[in-house]
């Protein structure tokens, strides 16, 4: 697997890696009749807290066994796979390249652009099939966004060129958008990303996490799970927050957006924040400006009363899964993948996209009816459990991986 970031590297995307490889390593090793096991490598960027030159491996599993998950990790100044000379991605390529025949991979599956960077050099060295799984949030239909859009322009690029042998998209939505980019249907399937509902929910509370977000234990806590990027409308969170502060006086609410972001744009919600005089009680990310790791998330969650996704636009929205499984109820904005997790008043809420009055609405309701709220919350995680388990998912993998690559596991 190749990918840009992978825990401690925050994100969705770097989550979600995690979580397939991880299931993927496990569901063959207890499976009585495997015949073979599923070995997983996945390819990354380095750590940034560790300055080191030279690209190294890191096995994962018992010692003197040869392991089930191995993680190579890129040098941290060349995070994100930045270009090492006049080829993209040049140092990862060469890596490839010189260790090829240890790692001796029977497929390559990239996770999104900058991967599929890679991914297709690969392809072209050895032949081995390539599966795309595609992370971007998909944009507005328009014929002419290729003209100024790069990765747009990419998408079509690697559309006409025919080297991937599947495009893999988070949800039904986004499959449709993949095939109006002109993929032939028989190379785009949808599997759903999953998380592994009991790990996520056993995973520890870290107080000094609230302590980098100015929490306080009578805080009644709104949690926005995304970073500080427009198309995640952070500014129709804020909307919400003014409309609903003005609506229920007395009650301590804290509105919580848990990504950071550009410095622009963080100064422009700061600004709209005051203006709409909720610079008291909304938090645009930690006060140090740093990302949560993975395993900070749960203490925010664990502290939520509900959990808040009011893209533009959503591929799918990964976050909604991992409330649920802390039994946070949900709302998300009516877009994209969202509704496919959200069924509006069975296993979370829906309000209407940009539309932060009727969000102010839905959360009053959730804030002052703790009855629905739990009903909500019982019926997302039992979904969650059904429907979007990591082992749901990597069951789905490992049979595309077959068909791909004409092999028995």
């Amino acid at each position: 697997m190749l990918s840009r970031a992978y825990p401690p590297g925050a994100g969705g995307v770097a989550t979600h890696v995690s979580y397939l490889a991880e299931a993927l390593c496990t569901l063959t090793k207890t499976r009585v009749d495997a015949t073979r096991v599923c070995r997983v490598e996945v390819v990354t960027a380095g750590e940034l807290h560790r300055r080191s030159s030279a690209a190294a491996s890191h096995p994962i599993g018992p010692k003197g066994t040869r392991p089930f998950l191995v993680v190579h990790r890129m040098p941290a100044e060349k995070s994100h796979f930045a270009s090492a000379g006049e080829v993209p991605f040049e140092q990862p390529v060469k890596y490839l390249l010189d260790n090829w025949h240890k790692i001796r991979p029977d497929l390559i599956h990239a996770h999104d652009f900058e991967a599929l960077h890679i991914g297709l050099m690969l392809k072209i060295a050895f032949n081995k099939p390539l599966i795309f799984t595609v992370h971007r949030t998909p944009k507005e239909p328009d014929p002419s966004l290729r003209q100024r859009d790069p990765k747009s322009c990419f998408f079509a690029l690697i559309q006409r060129s025919g080297l991937i042998d599947m495009v893999v998209a988070p949800s039904e939505a986004y499959k449709q958008h993949v095939l109006d980019e002109g993929f032939e249907i028989d190379r785009v399937t949808r599997i759903y990303h999953g998380i592994p509902v009991r790990k996520v929910a056993a995973m520890r509370s870290r107080p000094s996490v609230l302590a980098r977000f100015g929490l306080n234990s009578s805080d009644e806590v709104v949690l926005c799970p995304t970073r500080l990027d427009p198309h995640k409308a952070p500014d129709v969170f804020i909307r919400a927050a003014a409309i609903l502060k003005q609506k229920m006086t007395g009650r301590r609410l804290a509105f919580v957006i848990a990504g950071s972001g550009s410095g622009t744009y963080r100064k422009s919600l700061q600004v709209q924040a005051t203006e709409q005089g909720v610079a008291d009680v909304v938090r645009l990310g930690a006060s140090d400006g740093k990302d949560l790791l993975p395993e900070e998330m749960p203490t925010l969650y664990r502290r939520a009363r509900v959990c808040v996704l009011p893209s533009r636009r959503e591929g799918f929205g990964q976050v909604l899964l991992e409330a649920a499984a802390f039994r946070v109820p949900v709302i998300g904005a009516n877009t994209g993948g969202i509704p496919e997790i959200i069924k509006s008043f069975e296993t979370g809420l829906l309000f209407t996209r940009d539309e932060p009055e009727d969000l102010a609405n839905l959360l009053g309701r959730l804030l002052d009816d703790e009855t629905l709220a739990r009903m909500l919350a019982d019926n997302a995680v039992q979904q969650v459990s059904r429907r979007f388990d990591a082992d749901t998912m990597a069951r789905e993998y490992l049979r595309l991986y077959q068909r791909v690559a004409g092999i028995h596991l």
